[in-house]
């Protein structure tokens, strides 16, 4: 996940919108979904970039498991971790999740997924039904060196309030808040939240089966 928030005087808003709007779809191609404070594009991989006017900001919201994953077999190679899977390792386990045990260790958070540079949790608190195996819920998704956002602010963690359709096996993002070291960096709204369909072989469907696991 990629975000980018740019601050425009609001009688600009609108053309500073509408323009980066066009660069886009100069790279990518006219968007799948448009509207005057909203426009979204869909790769054929699932991946996802939402460009929204909110305020007198403009935010770049850019989703991709895939590429996450793909970077992340690619770091993993050139350090020659072998066949050694960083990004599924078992809650339960190992050394490598040392780094999160020390971060989150006795909150109120329960792990799904561990690896040795990233790991997602959930809030059992305040996971509540809201509908037919649907669930409304809060995610954090750790990263164990900080990352930086698109104004150049470093976080180290993210928080996300989410729905989970464990029987269609979709997720929706409603808002994400990052964080550095507990200090609240940005806060995302989402505009217009949307189900996404989980990609097979994708990190988003392994957090699917473990937090329906029973449910």
């Amino acid at each position: 996940m990629t975000f980018s928030a740019r601050f425009v005087s609001e009688n600009q808003t609108i053309a500073a919108f509408n323009q980066r709007a066009q660069e886009i779809a100069g790279a990518l191609g006219a968007a799948d979904s448009t509207a005057s404070d909203l426009a979204i594009w869909i790769a054929a991989s699932g991946d996802e970039l939402m460009l929204a006017r909110d305020g007198i900001r403009l935010v770049e919201f850019y989703f991709s498991i895939e590429a996450a994953e793909r970077l992340m077999a690619q770091v993993r190679s050139e350090e020659g971790g072998g066949e050694k899977d960083a990004a599924k390792i078992d809650p339960a386990g190992a050394a490598d999740g040392d780094w999160l045990q020390a971060r989150i260790g006795g909150s109120r958070w329960s792990p799904l997924i561990v690896g040795d540079a990233v790991a997602i949790s959930y809030d059992p608190r305040t996971t509540t039904p809201a509908g037919r195996r649907v669930y409304d819920t809060w995610t954090r998704w750790d990263h164990a060196d900080p990352e930086q956002n698109g104004a150049g602010e470093p976080f180290n963690s993210t928080a996300e309030h989410m729905k989970i359709d464990c029987a269609g096996r979709r997720m929706m993002t409603v808002q994400i808040v990052q964080y550095m070291d507990g200090r609240v960096v940005r806060t995302l709204p989402v505009p217009t939240p949307a189900w996404e369909p989980t990609v097979p072989e994708s990190m988003g469907e392994e957090v699917i089966d473990r937090f329906c696991q029973g449910r």
